[in-house]
């Protein structure tokens, strides 16, 4: 299994005062980079684990900068499961940059449409989904035992402890505020 650790331990040595909690993980068109500013690049292919994008656009290559005055980590690129890739590929640099204190993720992408007020290139917000791939990418040993060890601090309402295996409430799962 790939180290989660193992990656983080990596981008520390090369990124020594990382201390931002916003992510963004860009996909083929966006570049963003010339936006930041003391930038420090790393190369998927050096960090352990990290799988590299096969793609056109999708560069492979972690980012660290800010941008006014906000510290930002930059995934240029991703890998998608329909290129092969495990789910637990596909999910790996999230995990990372979840254990490298990301609080805020932006995930950008290209997505298909039939609103007709909707143009190509237009920008647009998910407000919620469904998992319609027959996979769960919260699935695995891992996941699980986090997930109980996460339950178990998490009381609900009525003062129950909410112990859900892999379900996670997906209620709030994209911040309105945010959005």
């Amino acid at each position: 299994m790939k180290s989660v650790e193992d990656a983080v331990n990596c981008i520390n040595a090369k990124i020594p005062h990382y201390s931002g909690s916003l992510g963004i993980i860009t996909g083929s068109g966006w570049d963003l980079r010339d936006l930041l500013d003391n930038v420090a690049e790393i190369e998927y292919k050096d960090i352990p684990g990290f799988p590299v994008p096969s793609i056109g656009g999708h560069r492979g290559r972690l980012v660290h900068g800010s941008h006014n005055g906000t510290e930002v980590l930059l995934l240029q690129g991703r890998v998608h499961y329909y290129e092969g890739y495990s789910m637990e590929d596909v999910t790996f640099p999230v995990r990372v940059l979840s254990a490298l204190g990301v609080k805020q993720i932006t995930i950008t992408n290209a997505a298909g449409g039939i609103r007709p007020d909707i143009n190509p290139g237009d920008f647009m917000v998910v407000t919620d989904h469904i998992n319609l791939m027959g996979v769960n990418p919260l699935r695995g040993k891992e996941n699980t035992l986090s997930l109980r060890e996460r339950a178990r601090v998490r009381v609900g309402l009525s003062g129950e402890s909410d112990i859900a295996g892999n379900f996670i409430d997906m209620t709030n799962a994209y911040d309105k505020q945010l959005a």
